[in-house]
This record gives structure tokens, sequence and C-alpha cells, in this order.
């Protein structure tokens, strides 16, 4: 796991970004941009799924799939060997941009923040993992999902 710092802050974040390039130990530029698809502006006033496109992106190049849980949903849960995973939640700076923030866990504590301030969380509200891609998916909306990643845009 790479301990990599997000280049982009609120409003136009990429922590997501970040965390899952932190987990694959990769430039965090080879993943589609976060910042890019769902920063919002008067042309598009609502932004575009992240979710769907660091799916596509996974699927094709990794043969994965990101999924998140509700901390609700998890007692109990057993995290194996080596225990990485994404936590998402309330941070110092959530009262004031009303946004969550993703961090990297480990074993469900937080191991690694990538913003500056490296403060964590405040609030763990999901917890989210990369799973290998589920076979009974393929076929369905996923093969029909551009991947928008700088390789696949170029």
């Amino acid at each position: 796991m790479l301990e990599l710092t997000q280049t982009s802050l609120y409003p136009e974040g990429n922590c997501w970004q970040t965390c899952i390039a932190s987990l694959l130990d990769l430039d965090p530029a080879a993943l589609p941009s976060q910042p890019d698809i769902e920063h919002r502006t008067a042309d598009r006033p609502v932004g575009g799924s992240y979710s769907n496109a660091v799916n596509a992106y996974l699927r094709r190049h990794h043969g994965l799939f990101y999924t998140a849980l509700f901390a609700y949903q998890m007692t109990p849960i057993e995290v194996r060997a080596p225990g990485w995973h994404m936590l998402e939640g309330e941070t110092v700076r959530t009262p004031e941009s009303r946004e969550h923030h993703v961090v990297i866990g480990r074993y469900g504590e937080v191991a690694w923040d990538p913003h500056p301030s490296r403060a964590g969380l405040t609030k763990v509200l999901r917890w989210s993992f990369l799973v290998p891609f589920p076979e009974d998916m393929l076929g369905v909306v996923w093969d029909r999902i551009p991947c928008l990643c700088s390789a696949c845009v170029a």
C-alpha cells in the first residue's frame, strides 16, 4: 500500500481516487479523474457517478469491483490478511463542506489519510473494498460503461 497524498481538495477533491490508487500501488493519474467526473458546473449541475467510472476502470484493468457497506451492516465482519480496505465518513471539515472523505483502513482502523492534514475521520459511515469482479455481473451494464482512464480515452 502506497501512502499517497491527494492532489486536489474540496470542492474538487480526489481522496477516493487516491485511496484506490494507494491500495493498488499505482499513480492516481492512472485512474479516471474523480474531480472531472464528480465536479458540478453551471453546465452540469449534477456530477457524474465516480462509482460507475471507477468500476469500469477496475473491471477492465484489474478484474476488480469496488463495493461498499454501511457501518451498521458491518457487525460482525472478518477482514482477511493483509486487511486493507477503505473507510468513508465525516471529518473535522464536514460541518463546513457537508462532504464525506475517504481514507485507507486496515482491520477497521484508519491506517492512512490521503488529505494533507492527515486528520482522519470523526465518524465512519461506510467500509469499502476492492473485490474480484463478480462473474455473474459480466454481460450486464458494466459492458456498456466505457473506461474513462487516460489510457483508454487517449
